[in-house]
């Protein structure tokens, strides 16, 4: 891209990047002290703005522009839980909610656009979410996508088709809880059991079986109120737990550090 300045003696200069990512970091490098664009979080901002400037912040060393970009991209691509179910919620921009009805196909583009820029400047820390993010589309549409097919890496490409198989796997683990045996304290546990049975082998025929984390959602819980009190509080109970353990062992799942050392990372790069 050439920039000059018109009837002045300043020479022009050439940055030989994509168009989009030199217009918004220019623009946040030199209105940035007018507090009106590219603000760090709670302030919005777009996803196309914050990748562009992570990629040309790295590039070109701007170390101010680089924390801001990776803080509006930690908002929608988390390293907790509770940051991931909420992240419709406290996301700085809209991120990506659909992923296996029809339109969700045109979405494809900016999850691998995201997992991209993230590998390359070396923020691994949000790496897991958004590989976990590519590995919910449908697994036809992804690898059919022209985004997939023109380029993309081939590292990232095999991460995401074995992390595909891995939450696949992982659904049916969040699941066991429906095979559990009644509670020692059930009153019914015929009844308890069927119900159990029942609703195991319709989640397991579920569209969402590579999302284990929504697999089963707060509204389902009102599908076993045949139960008794004791056997729900304990179906309650293993879910939650069986959920924050595959959270701690996300990474693994696309073959990336721990969680504790890529905290460690961030928190050296955010210095």
């Amino acid at each position: 891209m050439l920039f000059s300045t018109p009837g002045s003696y300043q020479p022009f200069f050439i940055l030989r990047d994509e168009r989009g990512e030199c217009c918004f970091f220019l623009t946040s490098e030199l209105i940035s002290n007018l507090n009106s664009y590219f603000e760090p979080p709670p302030r919005r901002c777009g996803l196309e703005h914050a990748l562009g400037i992570l990629s040309l912040s790295t590039k070109y060393e701007v170390v101010y522009l680089k924390r801001r970009a990776l803080s509006h991209l930690a908002t929608a691509y988390p390293s907790t839980l509770d940051g991931w179910r909420n992240r419709l919620d406290f996301s700085t921009f809209q991120p990506i909610s659909e992923y296996c009805i029809p339109y969700a196909r045109t979405n494809i583009p900016k999850s691998l656009s995201v997992l991209k820029i993230l590998n390359q400047v070396g923020a691994t820390w949000l790496l897991p979410a958004a590989f976990y993010e590519c590995c919910k589309y449908d697994l036809k549409d992804l690898i059919t996508n022209p985004a997939w097919m023109d380029g993309f890496d081939d590292g990232l490409k095999n991460t995401i088709l074995i992390g595909y198989n891995k939450q696949v796997q992982e659904a049916r683990r969040i699941l066991r809880f429906l095979h559990c045996p009644p509670n020692g304290n059930c009153g019914q546990p015929s009844v308890c059991l069927e119900v159990r049975r029942q609703h195991a082998d319709s989640s397991f025929s579920s569209w969402d079986m590579n999302d284990p984390f929504s697999i089963w959602d707060a509204g389902d819980w009102d599908l076993l109120e045949e139960m008794c009190g004791p056997c729900i509080v304990a179906s309650k109970r293993i879910h939650a737990e069986d959920c924050a353990e595959l959270w701690n062992r996300l990474p693994s799942l696309y073959n990336l550090p721990t969680w504790e050392k890529m905290m460690e990372l961030r928190d050296s790069s955010m210095l």
